[in-house]
């Protein structure tokens, strides 16, 4: 069940539809970021640092990606 990797609607969707959304919430904004690859983390890192986030949370871990 977990062996789809991790679907998403990529940045552009995210940050027009959601992420309007979540800043709007009173409370502590943590926004979960995947890669492929190291620039993959910097590109999304880079543009989510004119948005006020309180935390980056970089997922490393998963295992469905093609490197292992």
């Amino acid at each position: 069940m977990n062996s789809i990797g991790l679907e998403n609607q990529g940045w552009e969707a995210f940050e027009k539809n959601d992420l309007p959304k979540i800043l709007s919430l009173d409370a502590r904004k943590w926004i979960s970021i995947a890669g492929r690859c190291a620039e993959d983390f910097e590109t999304l890192a880079r543009a989510l640092d004119p948005h006020p986030v309180d935390a980056i949370e970089v997922n490393v871990s998963c295992p469905n990606l093609k490197a292992g």
